[in-house]
């Protein structure tokens, strides 16, 4: 029996096969659609076959089948192979295994999506997730605010108010409750300013609608283009809705490259904290972050992007920080998705939690008046010497001499103050230099 399953793929098998069915195949190309098994300790002969249709298949397995106990009859005398189980037409193919492949698909598919993923998640610069927030600056994240609906900020949006009130909820959890605050945004380089402006704005509106005042300040923001202002107008026309939220107490100062801009920025801070509950600074500029150390108790935050904000961008806003001597309090991130917020507490630690001191501002630095103090010019100075007398030839005493070099000493020389300011090219100081003294001319021997 071990041998018979080799007499299914013989030439006259497989000839004969072809005869009876009138196959379009070659005796070759049938043997490689049969297959034959001796179960162990059996007396039986498995013939399988496979082909496009099932019927066909089943045919060709009874014709094989009958071929090979007709060879088996006429080789051995005393051995008779009979049909005894015919052949069933398969309700399903055996190849391809639809079910299987759309299961190993799909599993592949979701090993190279989180491969993918992965890849990306490496390559992608942009700090997106609390805990990469947190080992990059070290800082918790205090608040998540969605995406802007409205960038001036007039509109309710019932998300964007959830999200403040959680935030002073948590900016409250870490340094307390406190009768007087100073709010100090700094956005992270790069960042866009009407996005700024908005997150201000929207902060503005929750502290003010919690009871307290509120003062703004920032600089004007750049002129809107031809479109937009159009847009604005049109809708300046059109009724006030239900939604509409009345503008906030801004002070406006200098753009960020203005000489004055420090000075205005304590100046205008000094007078909000004494009129207002609260205080928000938009600093924008880089020479912001060293007025910050004249802000005592100020609560910095810097501001994050969510969907632009780079790893770099934000390290380098948290070392200029630290450059300055100030530390943030910790991170707002803005243009956050509905599904990554997530309870932001429970990422704190113990250090997180401050003590800041009494809010005070101290007085912004004199500017440095233009010196007074100039040259003088050549055309004032005088020298002093004796001459000898006319006609005489002889020497005048050392006595005379002296008194002559009294009668001809000139006057001093008027100073800056009080003597005539040479003119000047505008915009020019002059500053004193111990260098430019004139030393005195020695006097000349007596004669």
């Amino acid at each position: 029996m071990k041998s018979y399953p080799d007499l299914v793929v013989s030439p006259r098998v497989l000839r004969a096969t072809i005869d009876q069915l009138d196959l379009d195949l070659e005796p070759r190309e049938l043997a490689q659609r049969l297959s034959a098994s001796n179960p162990r300790d059996t007396v039986l002969l498995t013939v399988t076959a496979s082909a496009g249709d099932p019927e066909l298949s089943a045919r060709i397995s009874d014709a094989v089948a009958r071929n090979v106990s007709d060879l088996v009859g006429e080789l051995e005398s005393d051995v008779d192979l009979e049909l005894t189980i015919p052949a069933i037409a398969p309700t399903s193919p055996a190849s391809p295994q639809t079910l299987v492949l759309a299961g190993l698909g799909l599993l592949a598919g979701l090993a190279l999506g989180g491969i993918a993923v992965a890849v990306l998640g490496r390559l992608d610069p942009r700090a997106r997730s609390v805990a990469e927030i947190r080992r990059l600056t070290g800082l918790p994240v205090v608040g998540q605010l969605p995406p802007a609906a409205g960038r001036d900020g007039r509109a309710h949006h019932p998300a964007a108010d959830t999200a403040t009130r959680a935030l002073l909820v948590n900016e409250r959890l870490l340094t307390g409750d406190r009768p007087r605050r100073l709010v100090v945004l700094v956005p992270a380089t790069g960042m866009r300013a009407p996005l700024v402006t908005h997150t201000a704005l929207t902060l503005g509106h929750g502290i003010r609608d919690s009871g307290h005042t509120v003062a703004l300040i920032c600089a004007e923001p750049p002129a809107p283009s031809r479109a937009h202002a159009a847009l604005l107008r049109l809708r300046d026309r059109l009724p006030n809705g239900a939604g509409e939220r009345a503008p906030l107490d801004t002070v406006t100062i200098a753009p960020a490259h203005s000489p004055e801009r420090q000075h205005e920025l304590l100046k205008a801070t000094a007078t909000a904290v004494t009129r207002h509950d609260v205080v928000i600074v938009v600093a924008d500029a880089p020479s912001d972050v060293f007025a910050l150390g004249s802000m005592a108790g100020a609560e910095v935050l810097v501001l994050s992007d969510g969907r632009r904000t780079t790893r770099t961008q934000l390290v380098e806003t948290v070392t200029s920080l630290d450059f300055a001597g100030s530390r943030a309090l910790g991170v707002l991130v803005t243009n956050v998705g509905g599904h990554d917020h997530m309870d932001l507490p429970a990422t704190w630690m113990e250090a997180d939690r401050v003590e800041l001191p009494t809010l005070a501002v101290s007085a912004p630095p004199a500017r440095r008046a233009r010196s007074t103090r100039h040259r003088r010019p050549a055309a004032n100075r005088t020298q002093a010497h004796a001459t000898p007398t006319a006609g005489t030839g002889a020497a005048r005493e050392p006595g005379d001499a002296a008194e002559t070099a009294d009668d001809t000493e000139p006057e001093p020389a008027a100073t800056a103050e009080s003597g005539p300011e040479p003119e000047t090219l505008p915009g020019l100081e002059l500053v004193f230099d111990e260098a430019d003294t004139l030393s005195p001319e020695p006097e000349p021997e007596p004669v």
